[in-house]
């Protein structure tokens, strides 16, 4: 496997509580509170489809522009103090430059969002492709994000390893036949343990496993 494609959010940066905080205040805003259970069904899907799933009618592409522009700028000034790399992630991108054919990103989150995070922690040179949510129509659970990730990488799905935090993101690592690691950000390695490959809780650690993933080294019992 050469191409390594990771989720953002959750994965590069630890930053989910700061999306559902910005939800939570969003959505009252807009008359629809949100509960657990319907922030558990939009996680890892679109502004698009989360406004929909929220106000339960579609939306105009304007609407939906000017809602998702409100909602990530209170995003990105609730997390601006605290945006930190999940532990151990710029030693292992130096380590998986050289180890991998490529490296990518496929997120559902708007192009803003990505310069936020990328030039945040100064690692946009490490990866040579780049998806987000303006280049596909479906949102995670459904597989188009990272077949469209292996398309742009010129590659087949069977020579991708997929990093992702949440349920949707795996499921969509999954049905594009792609191996995935679970990162345990949003969710608990006892979560995300049955649904992945192999599971982790930081890059540390990922670094270390990554002989096995490559088919380097044997699986420890």
């Amino acid at each position: 496997m050469k191409y390594l494609i990771f989720d953002m959010d959750g994965v590069l940066v630890d930053n989910m509580a700061f999306h559902k905080r910005a939800w939570v205040s969003f959505s009252e805003k807009l008359g629809c509170p949100l509960t657990e259970e319907t922030l558990a069904n939009v996680y890892g899907k679109t502004n698009r489809d989360t406004l929909a799933y929220l106000l339960k009618t579609e939306l105009s592409d304007a609407e939906v522009e000017r809602l998702s522009a409100e909602k990530e700028q209170h995003y990105r000034e609730l997390f601006q103090p605290f945006l930190n790399p999940v532990a151990g992630l710029e030693a292992f991108l130096k380590v998986a430059s050289q180890q991998f054919e490529r490296l990518a990103i496929a997120t559902s989150a708007p192009p803003a969002n990505v310069d936020f995070v990328l030039d945040g922690l100064n690692i946009r040179e490490y990866f040579h492709q780049i998806v987000d949510e303006t280049m596909v129509s479906k949102g995670k659970p459904d597989p188009e994000i990272y077949l469209t990730s292996a398309r742009c990488l010129e590659t087949s799905p069977d020579k991708c390893i997929v990093v992702e935090d949440s349920i949707s993101g795996v499921k969509a690592a999954k049905g594009a036949e792609m191996a995935v690691v679970g990162m345990a950000t949003t969710h608990t390695k006892d979560e995300l343990n049955p649904l992945v490959n192999w599971v982790v809780s930081d890059f540390n650690e990922l670094l270390e496993l990554l002989p096995v993933i490559q088919g380097k080294a044997p699986v420890t019992p």
